[in-house]
């Protein structure tokens, strides 16, 4: 299944603002949100 996770990033030092960024990732039965979001962070 394929699944797109839209998240608000800002970064002070390079955005004026806080933007959304879409990620899309394949998830595998039996995956959880903390799996999810680490795979996001690497």
């Amino acid at each position: 299944m394929r699944l797109t996770i839209t998240l608000q990033r800002f970064n002070p030092e390079q955005d004026a603002a806080p933007h959304d960024e879409d990620v899309r990732l394949d998830v595998r039965r039996g995956s959880t949100l903390i799996d999810l979001l680490i795979r996001i962070k690497n």
